[in-house]
């Protein structure tokens, strides 16, 4: 599946791409096995690869369809719920 590098204006997408920022940014997290990491609008996974590294359990929210079917694809381990975050009942 093709996707904009620039993201959809619909959903106000911007999207990291450094895997490097990714990974200084899940080192600064300090996560622990028993933490649990939600990742709201994990985009194209670049950070949610590297935190799918980590002991934590990870689950992405991603409210763009094609994104979610997009991670399911390219993250197997990665929990991903295919909503929007802020009607998600926590």
């Amino acid at each position: 599946m093709a996707r904009s590098s620039s993201g959809s204006k619909r959903w106000g997408q911007h999207f990291l791409k450094s895997r490097r920022i990714a990974a200084r940014i899940v080192e600064a997290l300090e996560i622990r096995p028993s933490d649990l990491v939600i990742e709201i609008g994990p985009g194209k996974g670049i950070l949610t690869g590297i935190l799918l590294q980590s002991p934590a359990k990870v689950i992405g929210v991603e409210i763009d369809p094609g994104l979610a079917c997009y991670l399911k694809d390219r993250l197997p381990k990665l929990e991903i719920l295919s909503t929007d975050f802020l009607k998600l009942d926590l």
